[in-house]
């Protein structure tokens, strides 16, 4: 077995997470709680959601920490009070909702 490292007994061969194989490595806390919001609108709603409203009149806002690493990744883009999720990041919170399905 060349180039393959085993983890425990599972002989399953060991994958470092990288942003290669997972795109949301490397993300920071309040940027992950910007997506982990999308998808709970996802999952309130029934339908997909392609954007989200990052400050309202109310006193909620997603942390402007996150919402500029997510910009700066490319993964949102902000218009006014609105962050609109790129495909790629639309595909992400899919796929975040599955993993919680199970």
């Amino acid at each position: 077995m060349t180039g393959e490292s085993k983890t425990g007994n599972t002989g399953m061969a060991h994958q470092p997470t990288t942003q290669a194989t997972n795109p949301l490595a490397g993300l920071s806390d309040k940027a992950l709680s910007v997506l982990v919001f999308a998808a709970y609108h996802q999952l309130a709603s029934g339908e997909r959601v392609s954007e989200i409203v990052h400050h309202d009149d109310a006193g909620h806002r997603a942390d402007p920490q996150g919402v500029e690493e997510l910009r700066a990744a490319g993964l949102v883009n902000v218009e006014g009070r609105m962050l609109h999720l790129a495909p790629d990041t639309r595909a992400l919170v899919d796929d975040l909702i599955a993993r919680i399905r199970g």
